[in-house]
């Protein structure tokens, strides 16, 4: 299943929907939402114990609401490190 990201526009409210367009979502107290992105079963497969709520509601509703914030992507510097050393390693070469 895929699943559409959105936000309140003046909340830390969002809403998981199957519906592109978000216009199955409650509009109650002038609700403006602000879609995020799309994700694709595949790059949350990894979670489905932690996405059976979401899978539920959405089957039965056609969304999911929680509320949230959000976070800034963190970079792996394990991984930059290790590309840094095989670059090294290899001008030394």
């Amino acid at each position: 299943m895929t699943l559409h990201l959105f936000q309140d526009r003046d909340t830390d409210v969002f809403a998981f929907t199957s519906d592109r367009t978000g216009l199955n979502l409650p509009t109650e107290h002038d609700t403006e939402w602000l879609f995020l992105e799309t994700l694709d079963e595949i790059e949350f497969a990894w979670g489905e114990q932690n996405f059976g709520d979401v899978y539920s509601a959405v089957a039965v509703t056609g969304f999911y609401l929680f509320q949230g914030e959000m976070q800034p992507l963190r970079r792996d510097k394990r991984r930059r490190r290790t590309r840094s050393r095989e670059s090294r390693t290899r001008l030394r070469s």
